[in-house]
């Protein structure tokens, strides 16, 4: 590739004071400058200084300022499958460095779960949702559920048979204790 098809850019979360003291530097547009090093151009793009536009909001999402990251995750459209696993890997990896993000990882995946949910278990096969839930307890499952929704939810067979087997059960321990 040839070199002048080569651009290099910087991304930071503030403003970089002592990089802008020693190169040449200048505003292309808000929260972008252009720094020459030598025959290099440079263009850096501080987050923290990005308009507020939609175009904009996965950026602020890395941003430091906590209100950026906030508006970047209320106007972020997802246009890849794969960005959130992208995104997720991200955050993990500042997680594992220690750099303190202020929108944490734990509030992205609440809030990606909450919008997200009903086309995540659509995507699932029952087998694969039972698997995926097998860990947690029926009792966290049927949580918020009243018994006529459970019920609904099963056979007339299959709750006759549970019925028929719960009957059972009290005459079965006494014959033990009797025998």
């Amino acid at each position: 590739m040839p070199e002048a098809e080569i651009h290099l850019y910087a991304v930071c979360s503030r403003f970089p004071h002592n990089l802008a003291n020693l190169a040449d530097w200048r505003p292309v547009q808000g929260g972008v400058y252009e720094c020459r090093r030598g025959t290099d151009v440079i263009r850096v793009v501080v987050l923290g200084e990005l308009p507020q536009t939609a175009n904009n909001a996965p950026l602020h999402l890395l941003s430091a300022n906590p209100e950026l990251v906030e508006f970047g995750a209320s106007h972020y459209e997802q246009r890849s499958p794969n960005t959130s696993t992208l995104i997720h890997q991200l955050f993990e990896g500042f997680k594992r460095e220690g750099i303190a993000m202020p929108y944490t990882m734990q509030d992205f995946r609440h809030d990606f779960a909450k919008e997200h949910i009903r086309e995540m278990l659509d995507a699932l096969s029952p087998e694969e949702r039972h698997r995926v839930f097998s860990d947690v307890p029926p009792e966290e499952r049927l949580a918020g559920l009243s018994p006529e929704d459970v019920l609904r939810a099963l056979s007339p067979e299959a709750i006759e048979k549970y019925l028929k087997r719960r009957k059972q059960e009290p005459r079965s321990r006494k014959r033990k204790k009797n025998g």
